[in-house]
């Protein structure tokens, strides 16, 4: 499996999905409240919108730019996910990558609160959680409302740590999934 491809696939669609939303607490998963990497571009305000897509994209160029030259899927996850965490000031960013028989996730990459890939969430089965149905569907996910979710396994760590947003994507190698990736 060639890492390279997925994991460009990951910061593209990182940089692609949004969700422009007012925040009055919290960490978003800029710090600042607001979750979405990317404003939607819209009519009014088109100019500050698109100038914040422009830094964005700016700023999953630096990411992409970290892993430069790297050829194993794991240290690509690991420089992409701690690009996240600096360079859009997430408080925790995780890559799954699907195991070779293809059922389950593996993390390989976890930077900012927690940097190990050996907890609770090391192993996920395609389709469990929601990063492993992010996986198996293959669609991106965004929540405002992190503690307030349903499916959220701790919620005393969402709000001991203000953390009310998350994003999650899926990563695709070509036409297959390769697992996932979220953001806090």
């Amino acid at each position: 499996m060639d890492g390279g491809a997925g994991a460009a696939e990951v910061i593209a669609i990182q940089s692609s999905v949004s969700e422009n939303t007012e925040q009055s607490r919290g960490r978003g998963l800029n710090g600042s409240g607001d979750v979405g990497l990317s404003p939607v571009l819209q009519t009014a305000g088109g100019l500050a919108d698109a100038t914040r897509l422009l830094m964005d994209l700016h700023q999953v160029n630096a990411i992409v730019q970290r892993f430069s030259g790297c050829q194993e899927p794991a240290a690509i996850a690991q420089q992409t996910a701690a690009g996240l965490v600096e360079r859009f000031d997430c408080a925790l960013a995780r890559i799954w990558l699907m195991e070779p028989e293809g059922q389950g996730l593996r993390l390989v990459a976890s930077a900012g609160l927690y940097t190990r890939t050996d907890g609770f969430f090391a192993r996920v089965p395609v389709g469990a959680f929601k990063v492993g149905k992010i996986a198996q569907n293959r669609i991106p996910f965004l929540s405002n409302h992190l503690p307030e979710e349903p499916w959220v396994k701790d919620r005393e760590w969402a709000i001991a740590n203000q953390i009310i947003g998350f994003a999650g994507y899926p990563c695709l190698l070509g036409e297959s999934g390769g697992g996932g990736a979220g953001g806090f």
